[in-house]
């Protein structure tokens, strides 16, 4: 099994113990349990795919790029060379739908769901039968068949397009991802949000007193939002009858608010209270963003995007009851997603990474690629260090009765507490030989991170030694 020597964090005083008296003197780092950094990050992902059921254009080609996001992930293989270019990452993945129903009303365009009148109701949906079905939630742990973890995922993935042309993504990933009333407060000690029937379906709970994943979501529409709080918003009758094609751009007050969605309201917990920190949620958006409004890095920038003429809510002239596009290209006409980007934008402001690409570029494979990197970098760059460098020493302290000869890769350096401490041989990164590696492909300039390219023993400690020559202060150790 492959370990992950997370990297020395520069915001942790660590004790400085010498190894031997072989000048210069080393400082030694010790180890946190696998996949936590010193710092306690996470090291593991909670993705949740927020799919449009209703008329999507090129949902093939969207299936087809969230089975490329899900295999770069959990093989590392970003470039699909079929070569790890970093570390696989372990997964939860579940698919959601935007279709949260019509509360009851006889709506056009809006077929019961899987609850009925609650449409999907945001509830994790097991893969269609026609492609061998799948769990709700389908994971992943480095080792695994990624070649079926995938395929699971292609398969839940398959919403068709006859579902709801009410979409409700924000509503829908909310619900999703809320805690069960059972679990609420063991999971984090704010109210969960309140919902029109029923409650959350509970994608981002984790097991009491540990630090929990990285929580992702990924919304994929060609229309904007339209999470409905007043639900006679769906009556024929109501709002003197106006015609229901137009309601969502005319009565913006009858949605729930943006704040819901964020930090929450009303005393009840929006995605942010989720987790513990902002930086360990994650949300991107695939939507009818104008191409010319992006910025090249595809973050960022949201009021610039929320201000350009192709974004504003202009009835179309042809058809009165519809806006005019904010982009278009192959096989795909798309909506103005302002919701969608004030969520975006709020959450920025909150110190929450998110992601906006459009679903009217060429080809989606770029922007989903684009967007695995930045998720990975996200998670896999808590590991990196300036202090990680060629000069540094991993050593590995074996279980009593254990020796270093006997183990590949490992050179036999001390003994303590009848303990024998083996020195790791340094390796190319996925070269199969046995040692530490490396890796800097996801971390900032002059900064690496460190892979234990080995089978590692149960009960083994790792540590990390680098010379006091190297400290970036002139002092003895890496604080």
């Amino acid at each position: 099994m492959r370990r992950i020597l997370p990297a020395i964090a520069s915001s942790l005083a660590l004790a400085c113990t010498p190894v031997d008296a072989t000048p210069p003197t080393p400082c030694l780092h010790t180890d946190r349990p696998l996949r936590m950094t010193l710092e306690g990050r996470p090291e593991s992902v909670d993705l949740l795919v927020v799919l449009d059921d209703s008329s999507l254009g090129r949902i093939d080609e969207v299936n087809g790029a969230i089975a490329r996001l899900t295999r770069s992930l959990a093989t590392g293989d970003r470039d699909g060379d079929e070569r790890r270019d970093v570390p696989a990452l372990p997964l939860r993945v579940a698919v959601v739908t935007s279709h949260l129903g019509a509360a009851g009303h006889d709506v056009p365009s809006c077929t019961d769901g899987r609850f009925g009148a609650s449409g999907d109701d945001g509830a994790p949906r097991p893969g269609d039968p026609s492609c061998g079905g799948s769990s709700p939630v389908i994971t992943f742990e480095p080792g695994d068949d990624a070649d079926a973890f995938v395929d699971a995922v292609r398969c839940a993935a398959r919403v068709g397009t006859s579902g709801c042309g009410w979409e409700q993504p924000l509503e829908a990933a909310l619900k999703a991802l809320a805690p069960t009333p059972d679990a609420a407060d063991l999971v984090h000690p704010r109210v969960p949000p309140l919902f029109r029937e029923g409650t959350g379906h509970g994608f981002a709970e984790y097991e009491p007193f540990t630090y929990p994943p990285v929580l992702a979501v990924v919304i994929v529409t060609d229309e904007d939002d339209c999470s409905v709080e007043d639900v006679s918003l769906f009556d024929p009758a109501a709002y003197d009858g106006e015609p229901l094609e137009t309601r969502c751009r005319d009565h913006r007050d009858a949605l729930y608010s943006i704040a819901r969605y964020v930090e929450g309201e009303h005393g009840e917990t929006g995605l942010l209270g989720l987790r513990w920190s902002p930086d360990d949620v994650f949300v991107a958006a695939l939507v009818g963003a104008p191409l010319d409004a992006l910025e090249p890095d595809g973050g960022g920038g949201y009021d610039a995007v929320l201000a350009h003429e192709r974004m504003q809510l202009v009835a179309d002239p042809t058809q009165p009851s519809r806006v005019l596009p904010s982009c278009s290209g192959s096989g795909i006409t798309a909506l103005p997603p302002r919701r969608i980007v004030e969520a975006l934008d709020a959450l920025d402001d909150a110190r929450v990474p998110t992601f906006l690409r459009s679903i009217c570029a060429p080809d989606l494979e770029p922007s989903f690629d684009a967007l695995g990197d930045a998720l990975g970098d996200r998670i896999l760059g808590a590991r990196c260090s300036r202090a990680i460098i060629a000069g540094c020493v991993v050593e590995e302290v074996l279980p009593e009765g254990m020796t270093c000869d006997a183990l590949p890769g490992r050179t036999r350096r001390t003994i303590e507490d009848g303990r024998q401490v083996c020195q790791l041989a340094r390796v190319s990164y996925g070269s199969g030989a046995p040692g530490w590696a490396l890796v800097d492909a996801f971390c900032p300039p002059e900064a690496s991170a460190i892979e234990l390219e080995i089978v590692s023993p149960p009960g083994a400690d790792y540590r990390v030694a680098c010379p006091d020559s190297l400290a970036p202060d002139g002092g003895t150790c890496f604080e």
